[in-house]
């Protein structure tokens, strides 16, 4: 598993968690479900 930080719109730092082999189209819809977006 890899960890990755990203900011949501209101500046909070969000923790995401995919696996390596995840495209980046996968990477968007995890951090769309994360963020609320």
């Amino acid at each position: 598993m890899i960890e990755i930080i990203v900011n949501d719109r209101l500046g909070k730092k969000v923790r995401i968690k995919c696996n390596p082999q995840d495209t980046v189209g996968d990477l968007k819809k995890l951090v769309a479900a994360q963020t609320g977006t």
